[in-house]
């Protein structure tokens, strides 16, 4: 009985090992281990012919190339990256303690910081409400209005001293019921002078008095209760040093003595930032660049004007006025030819058909108009043999360098990006009957395989980052290979590159992490490293004389900051070496633009144009 008892708990114990083997089997059937994932033969479609398009207004078919499916894969998630190491300080290379000095016995100004939340104010909202008109007082107001759009009320929250300088006026009662006022006089290097006013104070929070020196981020009140809500009255102006003034005048504030507060502050730290060669700053945050016509020339677009600027010193050369407010705008690289739009279906084309080369200092000739008789918020793009491809709702039309239109296309939907190519300009759109294409001259080719995202150059290939994967595309055959597959993630936030020499660098935004990526020339990882600290924006990278950077705009809350950082691909870190901004509502005009070996001309929210020599910044802070 003892034996067959033992017989049945031995038959027993192998079933229960035979079916914990089985289902541990079938689980590791499900794990995909694959990073790297190439297409099968039959993911590439076959060579299509060019299609030939009628040009006139009536919308002509392109041929479609047989979709094949790509593989199906299952992208592996991985955990959050190891943090990316970061250095560089561009602000501490300019820093110093206030030192009596001739006339500026508190001190001369460093650099400026914002008088909430310094030094950068990343939790107030203010900066866009200087010279606007309110009806209530019948003028204009000559500040800014600032609260922190944080943390409840502002009553009572700190405010400090915007930099160095020697109180002129501090009155717990300077403005009546709306209560406390001090001003603040700081004298710059050259000796000229600005004043800083902090009104709506708490009566009780003004302590100082006039003839006491202030140093930057030095406590000068808080936040009281005037009539209205809790807030600050901030201004910069040049005149009234023992008075407060009404916070209103007549006319335009600029032309009586008061500057824009908060692009005053950030004009004063582009100023003196490492490696800055010059900066311009503009009225009206609209200024938006197209590109470099040559190495001496910046086309840019300023309401509903093209502006000529000089790269040497960043002075407008030539303005050009247009008849209607320019929308969008495309320079043909190498053709000499601008093309701007606006909503009434116009296109209009400049150029220098006579002397190419007095274009350094005299305006472009027009040259012709087209009328699409179409309205609608148009996107310009360049075609590689000269002409404009216009994009207006879900329509293209393609108009030659002499003003004939070409084709036209329903039905492509809107731009995402596009890459003008060798032979041909690549876009990809949303909401189209395709998401990928090739326009040239002869027609529009759609692309079978459904994949949308940036795109990128690399040498006769070039890069899609799609929202889980990057592709390498074929244009001449329009065929797509999968290169390596990459968790769910947004396009928007994504970017990618090739390396001089051999590897990719691309940055990557999940729901896990949003990462920095170094890939060799077929798509293995070799390095990944965590960027969420610093990537509240979008990124953009760049490559110039074997050197890569990393770009990133924050165009959150009206902030419009933009940071440049270097990448050092050995020992896989950053290394700060720009950071600009602009308190601007304006939120799609900031981008950087390679000029040369290592100067790169940023523009920021529309606002400012900054010229920043980037080997000469990332020299300072390594001597620092």
């Amino acid at each position: 009985m003892g034996l067959l008892f033992a017989a049945m708990r031995r038959c027993f114990v192998i079933i229960i090992v035979l079916t914990l083997l089985t289902a541990c089997g079938e689980e590791m059937a499900n794990i995909s281990v694959t990073r790297l994932v190439l297409p099968s033969p039959s993911a590439v479609p076959s060579r299509t012919p060019p299609v030939t398009l009628t040009a006139g207004p009536s919308p002509t078919a392109t041929e479609t190339p047989t979709s094949t499916p790509l593989p199906t894969v299952t992208p592996t998630p991985t955990p959050a990256a190891v943090p990316i190491m970061i250095s560089g300080d561009p602000r501490a290379v300019v820093l110093r303690e206030p030192v009596a000095d001739g006339n500026a016995p508190c001190g001369r100004v460093d650099l400026f910081d914002f008088p909430l939340d310094p030094p950068h104010a990343q939790s107030t909202s203010a900066g866009v409400d200087f010279g606007v008109y309110r009806g209530r007082f019948s003028k204009y107001h000559a500040g800014e209005d600032w609260w922190f759009s944080r943390g409840g009320s502002s009553l009572g929250k700190p405010v400090f001293s915007i930099g160095h300088g020697l109180v002129t006026y501090a009155q717990p009662l300077g403005w009546g019921r709306d209560q406390g006022v001090v001003i603040v006089r700081h004298t710059y290097e050259d000796g000229s002078n600005v004043l800083s006013f902090y009104g709506h104070l708490d009566p009780d929070s003004v302590v100082l008095t006039a003839g006491r020196c202030v140093a930057r981020g030095e406590q000068v009140g808080k936040i009281g209760k005037p009539r209205s809500s809790p807030h600050l009255h901030f201004e910069v102006r040049t005149h009234l040093p023992y008075t407060p003034g009404t916070g209103y005048w007549e006319e335009d504030p600029t032309v009586a003595g008061w500057l824009p507060p908060s692009q005053t502050i950030w004009n004063g730290r582009l100023a003196v930032a490492p490696g800055v060669q010059w900066s311009e700053s503009f009225a009206s945050p609209a200024v938006k660049g197209i590109g470099l016509f040559d190495e001496e020339l910046f086309i840019a677009v300023e309401d509903d004007q093209l502006l000529g600027i000089d790269m040497a010193d960043g002075m407008v050369s030539w303005t050009l006025q247009s008849e209607n407010d320019v929308e969008d705008a495309a320079l043909n690289d190498g053709k000499g030819l601008i093309y701007i739009a606006g909503q009434l279906g116009e296109i209009e084309a400049y150029g220098w058909p006579d002397s190419p080369g007095g274009s350094e200092t005299s305006a472009p000739t027009a040259l012709w108009t087209a009328d699409l008789d179409v309205v609608g918020k148009p996107a310009l793009m360049p075609l590689s043999g000269g002409g404009v491809v216009a994009s207006i709702w879900d329509r293209l039309f393609a108009i030659s360098a002499a003003g004939d239109l070409l084709w036209e296309r329903e039905g492509v939907g809107r731009p995402f990006d596009w890459l003008v190519s060798e032979d041909a300009l690549l876009l990809t759109t949303k909401g189209g009957e395709s998401s990928l294409w090739s326009a040239s001259e002869a027609g529009l080719l759609s692309w079978a395989e459904p994949v949308i995202g940036q795109l990128a150059p690399d040498g006769e290939r070039v890069l899609l980052l799609d929202t889980d994967a990057l592709y390498e595309l074929q244009p001449g055959s329009r065929s797509v290979e999968k290169l390596i597959s990459l968790p769910q993630g947004a396009a928007e936030l994504g970017s990618v590159t090739a390396l001089p020499g051999e590897g990719l660098l691309l940055v990557h935004s999940d729901r896990a992490d949003r990462r920095l990526m170094a890939l060799d020339d077929e798509g293995s990882l070799l390095w990944e490293r965590s960027i969420a600290s610093i990537l509240d924006g979008e990124p953009r990278l760049l490559v110039q004389e074997d050197q890569a950077y990393l770009v990133i705009l924050d165009r959150s809350s009206g902030l419009n900051d933009v940071a440049i950082y270097a990448i050092d691909l050995e020992q896989e870190d950053l290394a700060l070496l720009f950071e600009g901004g602009t308190r601007s509502a304006v939120t799609n005009h900031s981008g950087v633009y390679g000029i040369g070996e290592e100067l790169i001309l940023v523009n920021i929210g529309g606002r400012s144009l900054t010229a920043v020599d980037l080997g000469l910044a990332n020299e300072i802070r390594g001597n620092d």
